[in-house]
C-alpha cells in the first residue's frame, strides 16, 4: 500500500528485571509505525483483500464493524490509498454524535450505513450477494485472504529466535496467518 513503510518494522527487547533474572529474552514486533492508520495487523489482513478487489475490477470496498473499530478506520484510509469508494456496515443504530473512530473514517471518505444489531447479524451472514461494484471483506478482515496476508507478518522477524509468538485475537485471522508460517519447534499463543 502506499504511504506504508515496511521499513520502520522494528523488533524492540523488553527489559525487565523479571525477564533478566528468568534469562529469556521478550520482543515486541513493532507493527504499529508502519502507518498511522492502517497499522499493526490491520495492513497485513487487508491486503491480499484489496489486491483481489483491483484484480477483480471492484470499485467499492464493504466492510463490518461497530462504533469504535479500528478496522473501520484502516479500511477507510486503506480505500482511500487504493482509490476505491468504502462503505462501512455499522452495528447499531446512528448516535446523535460520532464516536471519533467513525468520524475519522467519514473524513476518509468512507460511506457509513448503520444497522440495528439483529440487521447487522443478518447483513454479515449475506455477504456472497455481490455485484459489479462491491467488494467485501468480513468484519476485522476475518478469512482466508486475511490470514494469507498475516502471514507475511512473519517476514519481519527470525522466527528462529523464538520459541513462543504471542498474539492479541479478535476475529483469530492474524493468528491463524502466523501458525500458517510457524516452524514446528514454535508455540503461537493467542490471547482474548
Amino acid at each position: 500500500m502506499q504511504d506504508t513503510d515496511l521499513s520502520l518494522i522494528t523488533t524492540d527487547n523488553v527489559l525487565l528485571p523479571l525477564f533478566r533474572e528468568k534469562k529469556i529474552t521478550v520482543s515486541v514486533l513493532r507493527l504499529d509505525t508502519i502507518h498511522p492508520l492502517i497499522s499493526g495487523n490491520k495492513y497485513f489482513k487487508l491486503l491480499r483483500y484489496l489486491e483481489e478487489a483491483k484484480q477483480l475490477g471492484k470499485t467499492n470496498i464493504v466492510t463490518f464493524g461497530g462504533a469504535w473499530s479500528n478496522h473501520i478506520v484502516a479500511t477507510a484510509a486503506a480505500s482511500k490509498q487504493y482509490h476505491f469508494n468504502c462503505t462501512g456496515i455499522i452495528r447499531g443504530e446512528e448516535a446523535r454524535s460520532l464516536s471519533s473512530t467513525l468520524l475519522q473514517a467519514r473524513q476518509l471518505g468512507m460511506k457509513l450505513v448503520f444497522l440495528s444489531r439483529e440487521e447487522y447479524t443478518l447483513q454479515k451472514r449475506n455477504t456472497e450477494l455481490s455485484n459489479d461494484t462491491d467488494y467485501f471483506i468480513s468484519e476485522g478482515g476475518f478469512g482466508i485472504k486475511g490470514a494469507e496476508g498475516a502471514a507475511t507478518i512473519a517476514d519481519h522477524y527470525d522466527a528462529g529466535l523464538y520459541s513462543h509468538i504471542c498474539c492479541a485475537a479478535g476475529t483469530g485471522t492474524m493468528t491463524a496467518g502466523l501458525l500458517l508460517r510457524a516452524p514446528s519447534h514454535q508455540q503461537v499463543l493467542c490471547f482474548s
